[in-house]
């Protein structure tokens, strides 16, 4: 049995599956997945998929930041019976449209799944982690859009940038309790969801021009990052935001 259990949100999503993956088979983790109604299912046959009886545990479980009180009723299901070492904060959300046509709830949802889930979830998590004395670590998802701005997409950026500084206050707050925490801002990250779109000649124009090294992300590149700063390689790491920009963000 594994000696180490990942927690990893937003399970279904193409980066999410390639940082299970890659937790799992090399750093031989016990995996915990968490993923909203709609796509629960897909994260299971996902898990099942990886399963072996040469590596740990992966067990997945309904986990939905829109709704009050899933947090907690989540934690509740999981404290009795797993020590959590590492959190990986994958789910979030992006909307687009112009600045004028946002509403109120629109606004709330970004913010809500995006940056307050990412604070209450990270201190309920590290509260187990200072309960069992774990050295822990905590991996938040940004974006170069908390970096710089991108158009019809306020909520997001401004999302984005709270998790960049929610990662170095949280570094300084957990710090002697041992747990590290640190995110990565990944540029525009080419999955087969969303593939027709970034490979369509008007956004490559838009967006691939940007970026000096002339390629979109993969899932992988965001799981390496995810993994080196999880790891005892990264151990002298905190309050660190890593770039996977392909160089958008140093023009």
């Amino acid at each position: 049995m594994a000696e180490f259990t990942a927690l990893i949100t937003g399970g279904a999503s193409e980066i999410g599956q390639e940082i299970i993956r890659l937790i799992y088979h090399s750093r031989n983790y016990n995996i915990i997945i968490t993923e909203t109604l709609n796509l629960i299912q897909e994260a299971r046959q996902y898990a099942e998929s990886l399963k072996s009886p040469e590596y740990g545990f992966i067990e997945v479980y309904e986990l939905d930041f829109e709704q009050d009180g899933s947090i907690s009723s989540f934690i509740n299901q999981i404290k009795g019976r797993h020590t959590i070492n590492s959190l990986i904060h994958v789910a979030g959300i992006n909307i687009m449209k112009d600045f004028f046509e946002w509403r109120l709830e629109e606004w709330e949802k970004v913010m809500r799944i995006n940056a307050t889930s990412s604070f209450f979830l990270a201190q309920e998590v590290a509260q187990l982690m200072i309960q069992k004395q774990v050295e822990g670590s905590i991996v938040l998802i940004s974006s170069q859009h908390g970096v710089v701005a991108n158009y019809e997409r306020v909520p997001y950026c401004v999302s984005k940038g709270m998790i960049i500084q929610l990662t170095k206050a949280l570094a300084l707050e957990l710090a002697h309790h041992r747990i590290r925490v640190n995110c990565v801002s990944p540029t525009f990250v080419l999955t087969e969801r969303n593939r027709s779109k970034l490979e369509n000649s008007w956004f490559q124009k838009e967006a691939l021009a940007n970026i000096p090294l002339q390629k979109y992300a993969l899932p992988i590149d965001v799981a390496n990052g995810v993994v080196f700063l999880n790891g005892e390689t990264a151990r002298m790491v905190t309050g660190h935001n890593l770039m996977i920009d392909g160089g958008w963000t140093i023009r």
